[in-house]
């Protein structure tokens, strides 16, 4: 593009002549303020269906006013304004994308906050504003590019601060539906943030149960040739490949341009009349093919690429397992209360008394160095030998062990060391049920787990032990994030039904004091990976005249049992773990973790440490408001309490406030972070 001039130097204020002028041209045109950018007329809805009279005009106008603007949509002749964001940071980059011709004969300004505006009339009415490009700004989404259309209300020169690039609005151009398209796709094409269009969900869950690798992700692996082949049957035309590596894509019926691009397993749609894919979504290769050849019919498609040789298939299915594939083929399923108490008499069996059942998943959360692969070798040891942990009786079975942290050596020592300890013989047949699989160094993450599923069936186990959980977190799942730890959830409670074992999972508690802590909220992260277990067990120091060594209280939250009491053990030897019914857990009441659990009255310090935490936790700015909340619920303190303790934090120095500027369309909203010091590091209390 060549270097853009203003025809406009000093925007001039805005006078009832050029309010006339915007009139007549067919403009919707009322004056309004520059800070909030609201028409100052009172009621001014009424002008998104008519335009003003000349006498309204001259009242409004009457003297020299520093902004205006203009309504689009209808009452403007099917006005529409692509509003650059950001500075307009992606604004090139789209003019680049545009046919010269095109892009000539549109009327570009610069606005107030270093964006722009592209502005034209449309052959048809246009449908109201829509966000055509996001992306994340400073750990943040931000709009980048989005349209005002009808009814939206759009600031514009000779406005304070906006300027002429080319054209004028007194002179709009009227594009066609195809040109149309092109500026749209242009900036779509530029949207880091895609929607993404996935199998349905009971798909998912049926194919997962019939093979080890799905028809639809064996495509997405090695279907590129294939699905450049439907393509092309269904008149798409490819156009040439980008700098980045991309394929672009023209729809059918358009005879210039491009609509889409395809880039390894993805094919991302720009244009907003590619039917019947939908602008601004990404669709896998395996989507693609069931969209375009089989009518949007995925189990038609996963069916057919079964047929042509892709996917593999588990080599048997156990009864149960085909019965529930049958089940989920005819999709949700719901019983009657008659039902339920003919076919479901009895609970799940009871692996662990009070604690687990087949089939549930548990969290065992304790601080790091703890002791927590130690007391679940003796776990394993009790599943094994049918004897009792921690004073509850387990059923005797088979446990595999999935540990990521020690090396196989080290792992072999303590399995060495406890069953010396217990006086078993290093060949009894009880040690045949006890397996490991030892991961330093070539770690699985849970998704990878899904391979192991068969072997597990196989070997008929009962609890499966996975030490540590933040190792075995796929790399692109974040523990903060509650959605994506429910999702991780969700994929272990499927491996819990599949393998019908009962799965333990072992994570380390946040930072800083616990003492004041529901149980479920002792483990670092998300919130959910309390609430989407069954059984949630915290093990913390315990404290009488301050932390007592080698001593632990032990809370649990279940879902299936009757509630349990918190407790204490003590290390013996630095091996195994003991209940020691001389001491009382240092904090009563709420097992089930519903209220805070208060040794005694909270001091000011551990309130203000407490505080600290939660924002250290967020690892991003939280508005005030959430995170007062998030104080209350955490800590159990009042709102004004909350309130005094985030001013005394901010006063000091330790947190820091800051708002945003309303002129540049910023929240007003408080947001607190934790400090940074003048000379870079962390902030301390």
């Amino acid at each position: 593009m060549e270097e853009m001039k203003t025809s406009q130097g000093t925007p001039s204020a805005v006078t009832r002549e050029t309010a006339n002028e915007y009139l007549q041209a067919g403009l919707s045109v009322l004056p309004v303020s520059r800070g909030d950018k609201r028409p100052t007329v009172g009621a001014w809805t009424e002008y998104q269906h008519r335009r003003p009279n000349e006498k309204e005009i001259e009242n409004w106008f009457a003297r020299r006013l520093d902004a205006l603007c203009v309504v689009c949509g209808k009452v403007s002749g099917n006005l529409e304004v692509i509003d650059f964001d950001n500075k307009g940071e992606l604004f090139v980059k789209w003019a680049e994308a545009l046919p010269q011709e095109l892009y000539d004969r549109l009327v570009v300004e610069r606005s107030q906050s270093g964006g722009f505006h592209v502005a034209y009339r449309c052959e048809e009415q246009t449908e109201k504003g829509h966000k055509l490009a996001t992306g994340k700004r400073d750990g943040r989404q931000a709009t980048l590019i989005e349209t005002r259309g009808e009814g939206n209300v759009i600031l514009c020169a000779p406005s304070d601060g906006y300027s002429l690039l080319q054209g004028s609005w007194r002179n709009l151009p009227t594009i066609t539906k195809e040109e149309r398209e092109d500026l749209l796709s242009a900036a779509v094409s530029l949207n880091e943030e895609w929607k993404e269009c996935a199998p349905p969900r009971e798909l998912d869950r049926q194919e997962c149960l019939a093979y080890h690798l799905r028809p639809g992700d064996d495509f997405n692996e090695r279907g590129q040739d294939d699905v450049r082949d439907i393509l092309r049957m269904s008149d798409w035309t490819f156009v040439r490949e980008a700098a980045n590596g991309s394929e672009l894509w023209r729809r059918p019926g358009k005879d210039k341009g491009v609509s889409a691009s395809l880039k390894g397993r993805h094919f991302y749609v720009f244009s907003t009349n590619a039917s019947p894919f939908e602008g601004g979504t990404c669709y896998t290769l395996f989507a693609v093919c069931a969209y375009l050849a089989y009518g949007k019919d995925f189990r038609a498609a996963s069916a057919a690429l079964a047929g042509y040789g892709f996917g593999t298939r588990r080599e048997a299915l156990s009864v149960a397992g085909k019965q529930e594939a049958v089940e989920l083929a005819k999709g949700q399923r719901y019983f009657t209360a008659l039902e339920m108490l003919r076919d479901f008499p009895n609970p799940r069996e009871v692996l662990i008394g009070c604690v687990l059942r087949r089939g549930e998943v548990m969290n065992v959360i304790a601080a790091p160095k703890t002791g927590k692969s130690w007391l679940m070798l003796q776990l394993a040891y009790a599943v094994i030998t049918g004897g009792s942990w921690l004073g509850f009786p387990c059923r005797k079975g088979t446990v595999l062990i999935v540990d990521n942290e020690l090396h196989v050596e080290t792992l072999s020592d303590r399995l060495r060391r406890v069953v010396a300890a217990n006086g078993m013989p290093f060949d009894s047949p009880d040690l045949l049920s006890l397996h490991f699989n030892p991961q330093r160094g070539r770690q699985q993450d849970l998704q990878q787990f899904a391979e192991s599923l068969g072997e597990l069936k196989s070997r008929h186990v009962d609890i499966v032990i996975v030490d540590a959980l933040y190792r075995a977190l796929p790399a692109d799942v974040d523990e903060n994030s509650n959605g994506q730890i429910t999702k991780v959830y969700n994929m272990v409670d499927h491996y819990a039904q599949e393998v019908d074992a009962g799965i333990i999972l072992v994570h380390h508690t946040s930072k800083g004091t616990q003492t004041w802590k529901s149980v479920t909220d002792l483990g670092a992260g998300a919130g959910a990976q309390s609430r989407a277990c069954d059984t949630h067990m915290g093990i913390i120091p315990h404290e009488e005249d301050g932390i007592v060594p080698g001593v632990f209280d032990v809370r649990l939250a279940v879902r299936s049992f009757e509630k349990v009491e918190p407790f204490c053990i003590r290390r013996e030897n630095g091996i195994a773990w003991a209940v020691d019914s001389s001491r009382r857990p240092g904090v009563k009441g709420d097992a089930c973790g519903l209220l805070p659990e208060k040794k005694h009255k909270m001091t000011r310090e551990e309130l203000l440490e407490g505080v600290i935490e939660i924002v250290r936790e967020a690892g991003a700015p939280l508005p005030k408001t959430a995170l007062r909340e998030e104080i209350r619920e955490r800590i159990g303190v009042s709102k004004e309490k909350a309130d005094l303790a985030i001013k005394h934090l901010v006063d000091s120095g330790v947190l820091s406030s800051t708002s945003g500027d309303p002129k540049l369309k910023q929240q007003s909203t408080k947001f607190i972070a934790l400090a940074v010091p003048k000379g870079g590091g962390n902030s301390q209390l």
